[in-house]
C-alpha cells in the first residue's frame, strides 16, 4: 500500500506533463494490443518507433504543405511508440539492459534524422527571413539543446523515481558498482552489445559529471525520507519535467502542423535554452550538500 503510493506520487510529481495526459493513454492503446500479438517484443517496438520517427524527418524535409502535416503526425506516432516500448516491457516482464540502450541509441538516430530533415526542409526559407547560415546555428541550438534537456530530464526523472519507488537511488548503485568494476575487462561475443553497453557508461558518467547532486549522493532511503525528497523537490521535480523529449518534440510538431518549421526551431534554439540555463542554476544551489 506505501508502495503504491509512492510510485503514484513518483509518476505524477516526475513524468512530463504531455506524457500523463497524452502520450501515455494513447500508448496505453498501442500496448494492450501488441502484449495479445505473438512475436511482438519490447525491442521490436523499439525499432518500429525508430523507423517511424526517420520517417517523419523525411517527411519534415520535403518543406511544405501536406508534408509538413504528415510529419507532424508521424512524429507524434513516433514518440507514442517510444512510450509503448517501456511499458510493453514492464507489462510482460521482458525489459532489459540492451532493451534500454536500444531505446537511447534510437532516440538519438530519430534526433539525428529530424535534425537533418528540418534543416532541409527550411532550406527555401534562406535568403528570406533567414540566411542558410542562420539556420542551421538556430537548428544546431535547438537539437543540441534537445539532447542536452533530454539526458538532464532523464538523469533526474530516474534518480528520483528510483528513491520514491524503491528506496535505492539506482543511478548512484549503478555508478558506484561500475567503479569497482572499472578495472575489470568487459567481454561479450556480441560486437553490437558490446558497443552498447560501452557507450551507455560514457552516457552515464556524462550525466553524472553534468548533473551530480551532492545532497543526493547516499544509495539507500527509508519510507519518511521517500515521501520527504518527493515533497522537498516538487518544484525542482516539476521544472524538470517540462524539458522531456516528448515536449521539444510537441513544439516542433505543432510548428509544422502550423506549417512553420522556423518559429518551432526558435521557440527550442532561445527560450527553450534560455529555460534549461535558469533550471540548472536552480537545481545547482538547491542540492548543494548540507
Amino acid at each position: 500500500m506505501e508502495n503504491d503510493r509512492l510510485n503514484d506520487l513518483a509518476y505524477l510529481r516526475t513524468e512530463e506533463p504531455t506524457n500523463v495526459y497524452y502520450t501515455r493513454p494513447l500508448a496505453d492503446i498501442l500496448v494492450r494490443f501488441f502484449a495479445s500479438t505473438p512475436g511482438v517484443t519490447p525491442n521490436f517496438v523499439t525499432v518500429v518507433g525508430m523507423l517511424v520517427g526517420v520517417a517523419s524527418a523525411a517527411f519534415l524535409a520535403i518543406g511544405d504543405q501536406p508534408w509538413l502535416w504528415i510529419g507532424a503526425l508521424v512524429l507524434q506516432l513516433s514518440s507514442i511508440l517510444d512510450m509503448a516500448d517501456g511499458q510493453l516491457a514492464r507489462m510482460t516482464g521482458t525489459g532489459s539492459d540492451f532493451g534500454r540502450q536500444l531505446d537511447g541509441a534510437s532516440d538519438y538516430i530519430v534526433g539525428i534524422s529530424l535534425f537533418l530533415g528540418v534543416l532541409v526542409g527550411l532550406y527555401p526559407d534562406s535568403g528570406g527571413r533567414a540566411s542558410m547560415p542562420v539556420i542551421f546555428l538556430l537548428a544546431a541550438a535547438a537539437f543540441g539543446g534537445i539532447s542536452l534537456h533530454s539526458l538532464s530530464y532523464d538523469y533526474v526523472k530516474t534518480k528520483f523515481s528510483s528513491i520514491a519507488k524503491t528506496g535505492i537511488d539506482s543511478l548512484e548503485q549503478e555508478r558506484r558498482e561500475r567503479w569497482k568494476k572499472s578495472g575489470i575487462k568487459w567481454r561479450s561475443k556480441r560486437r553490437l552489445k558490446r558497443v552498447a553497453v560501452a557507450l551507455y557508461s560514457r552516457y552515464s558518467e556524462l550525466q553524472h559529471t553534468l548533473l551530480r547532486l551532492p545532497k543526493y549522493e547516499k544509495v539507500e532511503y527509508g519510507v519518511e525520507e521517500r515521501y520527504a525528497v518527493l515533497e522537498n523537490e516538487r518544484v525542482l521535480l516539476r521544472l524538470f519535467s517540462w524539458m522531456g523529449p516528448t515536449t521539444h518534440l510537441l513544439i516542433l510538431s505543432i510548428g509544422a502542423l502550423f506549417g512553420d518549421l522556423l518559429a518551432a526551431v526558435v521557440v527550442l534554439a532561445i527560450p527553450m535554452n534560455l529555460y534549461y540555463v535558469v533550471v540548472m542554476v536552480h537545481t545547482r544551489r538547491r542540492t548543494r550538500s548540507g
